[in-house]
Protein backbone atom coordinates (compact mmCIF):
# COMPACT_ATOMS: atom_id res chain seq x y z
CA UNK A 1 0.00 0.00 0.00
CA UNK A 2 1.31 3.56 -1.14
CA UNK A 3 1.58 6.43 1.82
CA UNK A 4 -1.41 8.39 0.44
CA UNK A 5 -3.32 4.52 0.57
CA UNK A 6 -2.46 4.69 4.54
CA UNK A 7 -2.94 7.61 5.40
CA UNK A 8 -6.80 7.55 3.66
CA UNK A 9 -6.98 5.02 5.53
CA UNK A 10 -6.19 6.06 8.51
CA UNK A 11 -7.87 8.93 8.50
CA UNK A 12 -11.03 7.28 7.23
CA UNK A 13 -10.46 4.61 10.61
CA UNK A 14 -9.76 7.74 12.84
CA UNK A 15 -13.23 9.05 11.60
CA UNK A 16 -15.20 5.63 12.53
CA UNK A 17 -13.21 5.62 15.76
CA UNK A 18 -14.57 9.03 16.44
CA UNK A 19 -18.14 9.12 15.39
CA UNK A 20 -18.46 6.01 17.50
CA UNK A 21 -16.76 8.06 20.72
CA UNK A 22 -19.66 10.72 20.40
CA UNK A 23 -22.29 8.06 19.93
CA UNK A 24 -21.52 6.42 22.81
CA UNK A 25 -20.91 9.82 24.99
CA UNK A 26 -24.27 10.93 23.89
CA UNK A 27 -25.36 7.58 25.00
CA UNK A 28 -24.11 8.20 28.54
CA UNK A 29 -25.80 11.75 28.56
CA UNK A 30 -29.37 10.63 28.28
CA UNK A 31 -31.45 12.77 30.08
CA UNK A 32 -33.22 10.13 32.49
CA UNK A 33 -37.23 10.74 32.21
CA UNK A 34 -38.45 9.95 35.94
CA UNK A 35 -36.67 10.15 39.02
CA UNK A 36 -37.53 7.82 42.39
CA UNK A 37 -37.04 10.14 45.55
CA UNK A 38 -36.85 8.02 48.81
CA UNK A 39 -36.95 10.59 52.10
CA UNK A 40 -36.57 9.32 55.63
CA UNK A 41 -37.39 10.90 58.28
CA UNK A 42 -35.61 8.04 60.94
CA UNK A 43 -33.59 5.26 59.36
CA UNK A 44 -33.49 3.45 62.22
CA UNK A 45 -30.09 1.97 63.28
CA UNK A 46 -27.09 2.96 61.12
CA UNK A 47 -24.86 0.07 60.88
CA UNK A 48 -28.43 -2.23 60.22
CA UNK A 49 -29.19 0.03 57.82
CA UNK A 50 -25.98 -0.13 56.11
CA UNK A 51 -25.95 -3.60 56.16
CA UNK A 52 -29.44 -4.30 55.26
CA UNK A 53 -29.91 -1.39 52.84
CA UNK A 54 -27.11 1.11 51.95
CA UNK A 55 -24.77 -2.06 50.78
CA UNK A 56 -27.14 -4.23 49.01
CA UNK A 57 -28.89 -1.19 47.41
CA UNK A 58 -26.88 0.02 44.36
CA UNK A 59 -26.23 -3.59 42.48
CA UNK A 60 -30.46 -4.55 42.52
CA UNK A 61 -30.99 -0.70 41.83
CA UNK A 62 -28.23 -0.66 38.59
CA UNK A 63 -29.87 -4.00 37.74
CA UNK A 64 -33.31 -2.53 37.10
CA UNK A 65 -31.79 0.44 34.85
CA UNK A 66 -31.42 3.32 37.50
CA UNK A 67 -28.25 5.28 38.80
CA UNK A 68 -27.79 7.33 42.11
CA UNK A 69 -27.88 10.90 41.73
CA UNK A 70 -28.29 11.67 45.25
CA UNK A 71 -27.36 9.47 48.45
CA UNK A 72 -26.89 11.60 51.80
CA UNK A 73 -27.82 11.74 55.13
CA UNK A 74 -26.54 14.91 55.01
CA UNK A 75 -29.34 17.39 54.18
CA UNK A 76 -28.97 20.78 54.44
CA UNK A 77 -32.54 22.36 55.33
CA UNK A 78 -34.50 25.26 53.16
CA UNK A 79 -37.89 24.98 54.22
CA UNK A 80 -38.07 22.89 57.50
CA UNK A 81 -40.53 20.20 57.99
CA UNK A 82 -42.16 18.03 60.50
CA UNK A 83 -40.52 15.64 61.60
CA UNK A 84 -37.42 16.47 59.54
CA UNK A 85 -35.35 14.44 56.86
CA UNK A 86 -32.72 12.73 58.25
CA UNK A 87 -31.87 11.08 54.56
CA UNK A 88 -32.38 11.17 50.94
CA UNK A 89 -32.35 9.42 48.19
CA UNK A 90 -32.60 10.41 44.34
CA UNK A 91 -32.45 7.69 41.31
CA UNK A 92 -32.61 8.47 38.26
CA UNK A 93 -34.81 6.14 35.39
CA UNK A 94 -35.46 5.82 32.17
CA UNK A 95 -39.25 6.54 32.89
CA UNK A 96 -42.21 6.37 36.02
CA UNK A 97 -42.31 2.47 34.94
CA UNK A 98 -38.97 1.43 35.13
CA UNK A 99 -39.26 3.07 39.09
CA UNK A 100 -42.39 1.46 39.44
CA UNK A 101 -40.76 -2.03 37.96
CA UNK A 102 -37.64 -1.49 40.33
CA UNK A 103 -39.84 -0.60 43.66
CA UNK A 104 -42.04 -3.66 43.02
CA UNK A 105 -39.50 -6.24 41.84
CA UNK A 106 -38.46 -9.32 43.73
CA UNK A 107 -34.77 -8.87 44.43
CA UNK A 108 -35.60 -5.35 45.99
CA UNK A 109 -38.18 -6.92 48.39
CA UNK A 110 -35.88 -7.82 51.13
CA UNK A 111 -34.51 -4.58 50.84
CA UNK A 112 -38.63 -3.23 51.11
CA UNK A 113 -39.69 -5.16 54.03
CA UNK A 114 -36.51 -4.13 56.13
CA UNK A 115 -37.61 -0.26 54.76
CA UNK A 116 -41.55 -0.88 55.64
CA UNK A 117 -40.22 -2.07 59.23
CA UNK A 118 -37.48 -0.52 60.49
CA UNK A 119 -37.24 3.18 58.74
CA UNK A 120 -39.67 5.84 58.53
CA UNK A 121 -40.22 8.18 55.10
CA UNK A 122 -41.92 8.04 51.58
CA UNK A 123 -40.65 7.02 48.51
CA UNK A 124 -42.64 8.63 44.94
CA UNK A 125 -41.59 8.43 41.60
CA UNK A 126 -41.86 11.89 39.35
CA UNK A 127 -41.37 11.84 35.70
CA UNK A 128 -38.66 14.50 34.65
CA UNK A 129 -38.93 17.83 33.32
CA UNK A 130 -37.84 17.57 29.06
CA UNK A 131 -34.26 19.35 28.85
CA UNK A 132 -34.50 22.95 27.87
Amino acid sequence: MNVKGAVATGIIAGAAIGALSVGALNAQSKSPGAYAVVSFTDFGDPAAFKTNVGEPSPAVIKKHGGRFMARTDTVTVLRAGDPPLTRYVIIAFDDVKQAQTWWSSEDWKPIRTYLDQHTKGSAFAVEALPQQ
